[in-house]
């Protein structure tokens, strides 16, 4: 991949997060959740595959994964 190319991803991170809640108002309890480049939530799942699946270069995503 070139730079310009790697520019052009939207940088995401995702991690599993046990304290914190949802939008709702429901904790996370150990599930992902998937963050931008500048910390804001933008989703959460129970399995980390949907998350790759979801978030992968070839649909313009730069995924980082932490444990």
């Amino acid at each position: 991949m070139t730079e310009i190319q790697e520019k052009a991803l939207t940088k995401v991170s995702a991690k599993r997060e046990h304290e914190g809640t949802d939008p709702n108002g429901n904790p996370f309890n150990g599930l992902w959740v998937v963050r931008d480049a500048d910390g804001n939530f933008i989703e959460f799942t129970q399995w980390s595959n949907d998350i790759i699946n979801r978030y992968s270069e070839a649909k313009g995503f730069a995924l980082t994964i932490n444990e």
